[in-house]
């Protein structure tokens, strides 16, 4: 096979990888590079730019299940799947859930639903995790996947405030920090602390793609994802695109956590719980000490 071909397969290949995670979405030409890993300043990379640009070019000309229409300078993907949606079937699919800061009081999840966890340097998100864990792993199987915390998660455990030795608990802890989607369990729930990503505009097709790929991956399980965001920073580290999905999500800074998405309201509340905001204090690295609940104005 020649290099020409080789290239070729291996951009088709890809493509057709990508596709699923970015239904819906108009890329740029150098988006879909960034994606494909293309430096743009590398001359190594030109052939299999070149083949990315054709196999782009291509797709969009299929006229039968076509995946890509080109728009003026992008090519979108088409999202043509229909989900079945079963109205007559059961009524409630609400994951029976526990939050801290009492969240659950004010919006829920159902099965298949995404959390999104979004906190600054040192703010208190895997001591927001840990306290999801103690909260319920008395009832559901939860997996935890750390990409940072290896040598550290039995000194935090072990800090705990109500003495729980470590042999209580009941949690399954994974060294992870890619390709979350092929080892989460569809049925069960599944805390990824933390997903990486950076700043710049790319960065969100990136974020994007790897939450609907967990999304896709889920049945009557549930996903609580943490990321990085900067300081006073109102999205996270790749933008809007890792919220699309989310059906509650919490920012934090040191001090303060604030409910920036909820969109299942429990049952009793008559007006969004958006916008709510907690101070506390973080001890020992898992201990959430004296929280006091405001509520932002601004929002």
């Amino acid at each position: 096979m020649s290099d020409e071909k080789k290239y070729y397969a291996r951009a088709h290949a890809k493509i057709l990888d990508l596709i699923p995670t970015l239904r819906g979405e108009s890329l740029t030409r150098e988006q879909w590079h960034r994606l494909c890993n293309i430096n743009a300043n590398d001359p190594k990379h030109i052939p299999y730019r070149d083949a990315v640009n054709r196999v782009l070019y291509e797709l969009s000309l299929v006229n039968e299940k076509k995946l890509i229409i080109k728009e003026g300078s992008r090519f979108k993907v088409l999202d043509s799947e229909r989900v079945p949606i079963d109205f007559r079937g059961k009524k409630s699919n609400k994951v029976d859930l526990i939050l801290p800061f009492g969240i659950h009081q004010y919006c829920f999840l159902y099965r298949k639903n995404i959390m999104i966890v979004y906190g600054s340097k040192d703010a208190g998100k895997t001591a927001f995790l840990l306290n999801v864990v103690k909260l319920n792993m008395s009832k559901h199987r939860i997996l935890y996947f750390s990409s940072e915390m290896v040598d550290e998660i039995a000194i935090r455990l072990g800090k705990n405030a109500e003495g729980l030795p470590l042999d209580d608990w009941c949690f399954e802890p994974y060294e992870r920090s890619y390709d979350f989607e092929a080892v989460i369990e569809p049925n069960a729930i599944n805390i990824i602390d933390y997903l990486e990503l950076g700043s710049d505009e790319s960065e969100y097709y990136k974020g994007v793609a790897l939450v609907r790929k967990i999304f896709d991956k889920l049945d009557k399980g549930i996903a609580i994802i943490a990321c990085q965001k900067n300081k006073n920073a109102e999205l996270p580290k790749g933008g809007s695109g890792l919220l699309e999905k989310a059906r509650i999500a919490v920012s934090l800074d040191p001090g303060i956590i604030k409910l920036t998405i909820a969109k299942n309201w429990a049952d009793g509340v008559q007006t969004s719980p958006r916008g709510k905001t907690w101070s506390y204090k973080l001890v020992g690295g898992i201990n959430i000490i004296n929280p006091q609940e405001s509520f932002d104005e601004e929002l």
